[in-house]
């Protein structure tokens, strides 16, 4: 491991560390009493159904775009694996690793990996968006920072596309890394939009994101009763909608920490105590860990001839 990876995992401890000590001082660890085992079961089963999701999503592309079945195992456990490896490799540690775990097993060239990534961001941040903007209308609560987030949500895929159209205009050398990496840019940019104008693709990607968003209105609803948090309907939707974006943002392990404080960010926002957003964050590490950590460990364990200690090194420098 390298010294800037060690120094991003330290930064996450610091941070964390940090956040239980402040919590602990204040009391808020007295929000968990609150909790009850069935609590905790209920949510680790909404936690589990978005993993299986994930996997059904994943498995839906990789066999449109490549004609190859995933096996069942790796339907349902992989997504736990994306997870694990998360905490391993520091930036965006979980979506590099489905990328060359798939590429291994199933030799999905990795523009296509990324382009089957880049299209489940584009449709999740259309429906987050146009539920956020809905429900503003349909409330009477309009504030203008929740439809700008909305309205820039549901225009990703064509803004995206701008931005790299702007990008192939700027003169590179193809030989050099900004030139390889604009032209792989491009790749990656132009099969995700050539995956859009496929009506299967949007529909099935529809439905499928809709029913998770569903599983994550229900997950932070039913987290909110438990800790008698008192949000309105509007905060969970605007919070769902946010916390799709702020998903994107993984420069630490796990983006242990730092999504604490994106979610406490968030909870200010919206009008909520943030101390509480704390809280809220650290209850839903814990679901994904009762889920993640076993699944993860199992997969890998199973899966190890297609990922190697040397992949993972390649991996982390690739993830750089």
């Amino acid at each position: 491991m390298k010294v800037r990876d060690i120094l991003k995992l330290l930064i996450s401890l610091i941070i964390i560390s940090g956040i239980i000590y402040y919590l602990y001082s204040q009391g808020y660890f007295a929000t968990f009493n609150q909790m009850q085992v069935q609590d905790w079961a209920i949510l680790a089963g909404l936690t589990l159904i978005l993993y299986l999701l994930s996997g059904l999503q994943m498995a839906f592309m990789v066999q449109f775009t490549t004609k190859r079945k995933i096996s069942i195992s790796d339907l349902l456990f992989m997504p736990m694996s994306m997870g694990l490896f998360s905490y391993f490799i520091p930036t965006n540690g979980g979506f590099f690793y489905a990328v060359y775990f798939l590429r291994k097993k199933y030799e999905v060239a990795s523009a296509e990996g990324f382009s089957i990534g880049v299209v489940s961001i584009y449709i999740s941040f259309i429906i987050a968006g146009i539920a956020l903007l809905a429900a503003s209308l349909a409330l009477g609560i309009i504030k203008v920072y929740l439809i700008i987030i909305a309205v820039l949500m549901i225009l990703s895929p064509w803004l995206i596309y701008l931005g790299n159209m702007l990008i192939q205009k700027i003169p590179m050398k193809s030989e050099s890394l900004a030139g390889r990496t604009k032209n792989y840019l491009n790749r990656v940019i132009s099969q995700s939009n050539a995956m859009m104008l496929h009506p299967r693709v949007v529909w099935v990607n529809l439905l499928i994101t809709v029913a998770t968003l569903l599983v994550f209105f229900f997950l932070y609803y039913y987290l909110n009763t438990a800790l008698n948090l008192k949000m309105t309907l509007l905060s969970i939707i605007a919070l769902i909608a946010m916390m799709r974006i702020s998903g994107l943002i993984r420069v630490l392990p796990g983006n242990l920490g730092l999504e604490e404080l994106f979610t406490a960010g968030i909870f200010g926002m919206i009008g909520q105590d943030p101390s509480i957003g704390l809280v809220f964050s650290v209850s839903l590490r814990l679901c994904a860990f009762i889920i993640m950590i076993p699944g993860g460990v199992l997969h890998t364990t199973f899966n190890s001839q297609y990922f190697s200690f040397k992949d993972l090194k390649a991996l982390s420098r690739k993830a750089k």
